[in-house]
């Protein structure tokens, strides 16, 4: 690799092992890389460029009425003359300003994560600042997502921490419906469905389940997947003991590769690691592994559930829909579950 590349982020939903790969091989090289195909709409980075302008425009006194001495620049306006690379004699010819995440006052977090500051003076420059920072920190998280792959960790292993809970978790969704918890399956009957103000009369309900979201302010609001979770079992039980009548079968934990169709249906998932399981005991390690199904035989083979000791959540930090496409997060919550009579195939197995 002779020069720093730039790579295709749509690649890591449609080639997912080879962008995994060329994006680590570039760190590895280079520290960075660029990315193109990022999803940014360029009138939204113009617009975020225009209120920057405005405001390094304005006189030097207003600018620095920003300025957070002993702050080391983390929020607002950084003048001339103070930034100094570590090692340096000299300070940097530059001046910046410094937009975080913004989190809840009462966050656990807000110790050491200082509040935004916003210019009065140039209108529009919270609303365009943040709406990029949010679209560059959504593409931050698939492109650690990524990297995690590459050094061996599960894709959501440098999730958003600064959240409580789950990654949908919010208090109102972008209707200004205040978010709640209903069932969607109840004894192993569908009963209820995800729904916006303008769908809840559709399926009967009185009330929409809050399930209305953009992903910054530029975007318009539609309807997105809140957090979906199997519940645990009611019976106590391990993972060992799930397993301990098992005469043949795969533990397998984490997600990895998947394929899906058009309609949701007939799918294909990988995992992180595979184990053999063999007269009731979990054993060596396998490779090469996949399982297919469609969602009907799928979850009514769904046979077993470990107790809540078991459960907890993982997540995705792309959940892709819409056109132009938006991205969301949510998580998925389960305790170790057992399917029976799944089909099961090796990946490396050739034909011919």
């Amino acid at each position: 690799m002779s020069q720093i590349p730039t790579l295709d982020i749509t690649r890591f939903d449609s080639d997912r092992e080879a962008f995994v790969a060329e994006l680590g091989a570039a760190y590895r090289q280079w520290g960075f890389a660029g990315i193109r195909n990022h999803g940014i709409p360029q009138a939204d980075i113009d617009a975020a460029y225009d209120a920057f302008k405005a405001f390094f425009a304005l006189p030097e006194e207003v600018k620095r009425k920003y300025h957070v001495a002993g702050s080391g620049g983390a929020r607002g306006y950084t003048p001339f003359g103070v930034e100094t690379a570590k090692g340096s004699k000299h300070f940097d010819l530059k001046e910046f300003w410094h937009i975080g995440r913004e989190i809840a006052d009462d966050s656990k977090y807000r110790d050491v994560m200082a509040p935004n500051l916003w210019p009065t003076e140039v209108e529009g420059f919270r609303e365009r600042g943040y709406g990029l920072y949010q679209a560059l920190d959504n593409l931050g998280s698939r492109v650690l997502s990524a990297l995690a792959l590459h050094i061996g960790l599960p894709e959501d292993f440098f999730a958003d921490k600064t959240t409580p809970g789950s990654l949908a978790n919010v208090g109102y969704d972008d209707e200004g419906v205040p978010c709640k918890r209903w069932d969607i399956i109840k004894d192993g009957i569908l009963v209820n469905y995800q729904a916006t103000r303008d769908q809840a009369h559709i399926i009967g309900e009185t009330a929409s389940h809050g399930c209305s979201y953009a992903d910054n302010w530029s975007s318009v609001q539609f309807q997105r997947m809140p957090n979906v979770s199997l519940q645990a079992g009611k019976k106590k039980l391990t993972p060992d003991e799930m397993v301990k009548d098992v005469k043949k079968g795969i533990y397998i934990v984490g997600d990895g590769s998947f394929s899906i169709d058009q309609q949701r249906y007939n799918f294909q998932f990988g995992g992180q690691l595979y184990y053999e399981i063999k007269n009731g005991k979990i054993g060596e390690m396998l490779e090469d592994v996949a399982y297919q199904s469609n969602t009907q035989e799928f979850w009514n083979a769904c046979s077993a559930l470990c107790d809540e000791r078991d459960w907890r959540m993982g997540g995705s930090f792309f959940d892709g829909k819409g056109q132009p496409s938006q991205v969301s997060a949510v998580s998925h919550g389960s305790s170790t579950a057992r399917f029976n009579g799944i089909n099961v195939i090796n990946t490396a197995r050739k034909i011919g």
